[in-house]
C-alpha cells in the first residue's frame, strides 16, 4: 500500500514517526504511535503565534454538509470574521454556490443567509495535493488564513479503515502541514464520541462491525493526532460530537441517513423499544456555536464535547410513538423475530454497552452559555414530526 500522493507529504512537518504508524497504533491499541513530530521551526511558529487574533480569515472544509452548512451560516454572521474561504468539490453542472444553496435550502437557512460578500468559494478537494488549488491561490491562503475548520468527511460506517485512510486521515495530516505554511494557523476538527469505543486492547482486536468500524477507527486515529499537536502547544481543537440532530427551532437533519433514526423508526414500526438510555445527542446549533466560541477564545480547550442531553431515556421518546418499552433481553428477543441483518447490525447484543461508552459528560468552552432548550422530550417531538414518525399523535411505519 502506497501513500496517496495528495495531501500528506511524509518529508514535511508535522509528520508521523513512520509511514504506517497509524496501522501500528490500531493493531497494538497504542496511541503513543500517533505522536506527531514537529520541527524546531514548527515549534517556534507555535510560540510566536500565541498572541494572534483568531477567526478573521477562515478556511472551511465541508460547507455543503449538514454541520458545515450550519458553520458557514454562523461564521458569516460573526462581526470579527472578515473572510471565509470555502472549499467545494466540483460537480458537473453545478457551481459551488448551487451546491451550498441547495443544502441551506434543505435545512431552511437560505432565507436567513447573510453577508455573502464575505464568502469566497473555491473549487477544490480536501484530500488533494494543495487542496486541488492553483499554486497562487494556495500560497495566498497560506499567508492569509488564520483558522482551518475541517468539517468534511465520510459518515459511512461500512468501508474499512484502509479505504477511508487516504482521504480522511492523510487528508487531515495534509491540513496540519498547511497550518505551518505561511502564517501559523489553528486547526479545528469535527470528531466524534464514537472514538471512545476503543478503550481496551481487546476493543482494537474486534473484527470490523457497524460500531467498531473503519469510521470509528478513523475518528480515533485523527483525534489522537490532534491531541498530539495540542500537547505540543498548537491551537488544535477537537469537537467530540455525539449524534448531531436538527436545530432546536427547525428540527431538520439528514434523517434516515442516520442509523440513529433508522433504529427509532424500526422500534416505532414494531411498537416496542428498549427501556434504557437514549444515545447522547446535540442540536446542531448548539454544536456549531460551541465550536466557534471555543475557536475564537483566547484559551481554547483542546477538546469540547457539546451535548444537549445524555440522560434522556427511550421511554421519554416512546411515549410519542405509542411504544411499550422492555428490558434489553426482552427487547432484543422481540426485534430478532423481525429485524433485517442491517437492523441487527445497528442494534447488536452489546448495544447497551455501546450506548454507555458514548454517553459521556458534556464539555463546553469556559464562559459559553448553553442556550435554553425545550424539554428534551418536547425537542424530540419536533424531531419525530420532521422525520415523519409522528403525524398528529400517531406513529407511521418505518421506511424500507
Amino acid at each position: 500500500m502506497a501513500f496517496h500522493p495528495a495531501a500528506y507529504d511524509p518529508d514535511r512537518w508535522p509528520r508521523l514517526a513512520s509511514k504506517f504508524a497509524d496501522f501500528v497504533a490500531l493493531d497494538s491499541g497504542d496511541p503513543t504511535k500517533l505522536e506527531l513530530h514537529l520541527s524546531d521551526d514548527c515549534l517556534r511558529r507555535i510560540e510566536d503565534a500565541g498572541q494572534e487574533h483568531w477567526g478573521r480569515h477562515i478556511l472551511l472544509f465541508g460547507p455543503t454538509g449538514f454541520v458545515g452548512s450550519h458553520l458557514l451560516h454562523r461564521l458569516l454572521r460573526r462581526p470579527e470574521t472578515e473572510r471565509v474561504y470555502a472549499i467545494v468539490r466540483p460537480r458537473a453542472g453545478f457551481s459551488g454556490w448551487d451546491r451550498i444553496a441547495a443544502t441551506l435550502r434543505k435545512y431552511e437557512m437560505l432565507d436567513s443567509f447573510e453577508n455573502r460578500g464575505k464568502l469566497t468559494l473555491l473549487d477544490g478537494d480536501f484530500s488533494a495535493v494543495s487542496f486541488g488549488l492553483t499554486g497562487d491561490t494556495f500560497d495566498r491562503l497560506a499567508s492569509q488564513v488564520d483558522t482551518v475548520i475541517q468539517s468534511a468527511g465520510s459518515t459511512d460506517y461500512l468501508p474499512p479503515y484502509a479505504e477511508l485512510r487516504r482521504d480522511w486521515v492523510l487528508g487531515l495530516l495534509g491540513a496540519m502541514q498547511f497550518c505551518f505554511e505561511g502564517r501559523a494557523k489553528q486547526l479545528v476538527y469535527l470528531g466524534s464520541t464514537i472514538a471512545h469505543l476503543f478503550q481496551t486492547r481487546e476493543d482494537f482486536q474486534r473484527p470490523d462491525s457497524w460500531w467498531y468500524s473503519g469510521y470509528a477507527q478513523m475518528k480515533w486515529v485523527n483525534q489522537r493526532m490532534m491531541a498530539s499537536l495540542a500537547r505540543q502547544g498548537m491551537r488544535a481543537q477537537v469537537c467530540e460530537a455525539p449524534y448531531v440532530l436538527g436545530s432546536m427551532d427547525v428540527g431538520l437533519d439528514p434523517g434516515y441517513v442516520y442509523s440513529f433514526w433508522r433504529g427509532v423508526a424500526f422500534s416505532a414500526a414494531l411498537g416496542v423499544g428498549w427501556d434504557g438510555p437514549l444515545p447522547a445527542f446535540v442540536a446542531v446549533n448548539v454544536l456549531v456555536d460551541a465550536v466557534l466560541e471555543n475557536a475564537f477564545s483566547s484559551h481554547p480547550l483542546p477538546v469540547i464535547r457539546p451535548v444537549s442531553s445524555n440522560d434522556l431515556r427511550n421511554a421519554d421518546v416512546a411515549a410519542h410513538l405509542d411504544c411499550t418499552t422492555l428490558p434489553w433481553l426482552e427487547f432484543q428477543a422481540r426485534i430478532s423475530e423481525h429485524a433485517t441483518a442491517e437492523q441487527l447490525r445497528i442494534m447488536p447484543p452489546d448495544f447497551p454497552e455501546l450506548v454507555g461508552k458514548g454517553n459521556l459528560p458534556a464539555i463546553f468552552p469556559p464562559g459559553y452559555k448553553v442556550p435554553l432548550h425545550p424539554r428534551p422530550d418536547e425537542l424530540f417531538k419536533l424531531y419525530l414530526t420532521k422525520i415523519g414518525l409522528i403525524r398528529g399523535e400517531s406513529a407511521v411505519a418505518a421506511p424500507n
